[in-house]
């Protein structure tokens, strides 16, 4: 049995993960709320992978940045999610980003973001194709091939006003809108984090974002990787 574990927040808290993370795992996965009360951290408990998810935008006061009008913030919440990153970065715990959480994971690597999208003339609809670049872990599952690009597109979502803006350290671009170079996925080079921009939870996705995004993110083998295991 796995142990996800996702750092307690109103917005997880509202959200119920349960249904979602049970439907989408093939095994059996105790879901459990990490909080480092108090400053605690030392009680956290073990877990296999970490979510980040989503909700308010991430203080610029963690990247040095900006303070844009549009921000809305929960410092309390940045600073207990830096003491659960911190915490578990030390450990074989695996990390997932969601939305918030992608560009958290980024700021705690050494990165920044695009403070207010629409004011850098990078706005997107809702939906909106990104380009899966060869040489990853995401375009090595889904067999993506150099120069054929009719099989590196794939459809994702937004729903925040801001993204990964520069890369921090150890990580490189998994996913980018071809239009604006937003980058809407990336992962570690050690493989302990993988993260997107969008929500392959939500249930109008087509198949690849409901399901191949979220199989590589939560690091799910696929019936593919499955058969070459066995064969």
């Amino acid at each position: 049995m796995k142990t996800i574990g996702i750092p307690k927040s109103d917005y997880s808290t509202k959200k119920r993960w349960e249904p979602y993370l049970k439907w989408i795992f093939p095994c059996s996965i105790n879901i459990i709320d990490v909080d480092p009360g108090f400053g605690l951290v030392k009680n956290l408990p073990d877990v296999d992978l970490l979510l980040f998810d989503g909700g308010e935008d991430v203080h610029p006061v963690l990247y040095s940045g900006t303070f844009h009008k549009t921000i809305h913030s929960n410092i309390g919440r940045d600073w207990s999610e830096k003491l659960i990153f911190e915490h578990y970065i030390k450990t074989p715990t695996l990390f997932a980003g969601i939305c918030r959480g992608s560009q958290f994971l980024n700021i705690m690597c050494g990165g920044n973001l695009w403070a207010d999208l629409p004011s850098e003339n990078k706005e997107h609809h809702y939906y909106h194709q990104a380009v899966i670049l060869p040489g990853t872990t995401l375009a090595e599952q889904l067999d993506v091939k150099p120069r054929k690009s009719e099989e590196i597109d794939i459809t994702v979502n937004s729903t925040h006003h801001q993204a990964v803006k520069d890369l921090g350290h150890n990580l490189q671009t998994v996913l980018v809108e071809p239009e604006t170079n937003v980058i809407e996925g990336f992962e570690s080079l050690d493989g302990k984090i993988k993260a997107v921009q969008s929500h392959p939870e939500y249930g109008d996705n087509p198949y690849k974002m409901r399901e191949e995004i979220a199989n590589w993110l939560f690091r799910i083998e696929t019936n593919h990787e499955e058969e070459q295991r066995n064969a």
